[in-house]
């Protein structure tokens, strides 16, 4: 595995400009810490920093190095999976993902949607532990629910939502945040989805409402000029919505909309989100420059055997 950067990691440190006391909250980089020379306020706080007393004299100077401190730091792209029973699954994802952006700031939350306790004991002790936030649910509560719980903790202004048994052999995630901040009225975008054998696989579709239902995907595209599923694109396409193995979010257009419908517990948030996002007047795009791999519902075969079927199905004309 090539060299990579470590994960952004802050701590959080209290702070009072005047006395260099610790007493009001700040988020610092560590090495940005700064501690009183005296040696009881430094108790438990490691040696004192020695640009202390510079900063005494100008303590807005200490704001300005935190805050762009904190802009190079900050994560690029905050990558979320889900986890449901198939830890080591999830582990060759987070592997692939280091291997390809081995340079670019990332940030990894893994979500562990209520497994079982020996596979969330493999996803706290293992070898790539220390490159990706763990976040642990005691209920299964869908693909909605946890993508929403782990987004809770990005830092990023992109997320990617992706599926545990995807993987990676380019630098999808860098490619795509490179693309969204060119392109400011889209509010998600998605790759080309490629098959283990490296066929290419839809990777968006059309809303499943009433013309749909009738008509069908091929008369549909044929009548209303719709862009083809199966078709090969060279160039970003407008689409109703992305296929939700590889979601790759702005974020302030994913909280704009409040997230996905966690009451849809698996199967048609992709296309929930995507049209909420196009009444808000942003663009849904696929992107066939880029690719990425997908098993093919290795989570969902899991997880319906103990939900029996899925909660809701929505139609949208």
């Amino acid at each position: 595995m090539s060299e990579r950067l470590d994960l952004v990691n802050y701590h959080e440190y209290n702070f009072n400009f005047q006395s260099l006391h610790l007493t009001k909250n700040f988020q610092i980089h560590p090495y940005l810490a700064i501690k009183s020379t005296d040696s009881k306020e430094n108790k438990g706080f490691g040696k004192p920093n020695p640009l202390a007393n510079d900063f005494k004299k100008n303590p807005f100077q200490l704001c300005d190095l935190i805050t762009e401190k904190t802009r190079q730091d900050k994560p690029e792209v905050s990558i979320i999976i889900l986890n449901y029973n198939q830890s080591e699954l999830t582990l060759k994802c987070v592997a692939s993902i280091l291997e390809v952006e081995n340079t670019m700031r990332i940030e990894i939350i893994v979500v562990d949607n209520g497994s079982h306790i020996n596979q969330v004991e493999i996803l706290e002790q293992n070898k790539f532990k220390k490159y990706y936030i763990l976040v642990k649910s005691t209920v299964n509560g869908g693909f909605g629910y946890g993508n929403n719980l782990g987004a809770k903790f990005a830092k990023s202004e992109y997320l990617a939502f992706i599926n545990n048994d995807t993987y990676f052999k380019k630098k999808c995630f860098s490619f795509l945040k490179n693309f969204m901040m060119s392109h400011p009225e889209v509010g998600v975008c998605g790759p080309q989805q490629l098959a283990p054998n490296n066929i290419p696989r839809s990777s968006f579709d059309h809303h499943h409402g009433i013309r749909r239902f009738f008509l069908g995907s091929y008369i549909l595209e044929a009548i209303f000029k719709r862009p083809r599923r199966k078709a090969q694109f060279v160039n970003p396409v407008v689409v109703d919505f992305v296929q939700g193995y590889f979601m790759f979010f702005r974020k302030s257009a994913f909280e704009k909309v409040k997230g996905f419908d966690a009451n849809i517990f698996l199967y048609y948030e992709e296309m929930d989100i995507c049209t909420r996002l196009q009444k808000k007047g942003y663009k849904i795009v696929y992107h066939p420059g880029i690719d990425y791999y997908h098993i093919h519902e290795a989570y969902t075969s899991i997880s319906l055997k103990n939900i029996g079927s899925k909660k809701v199905q929505i139609l949208y004309s």
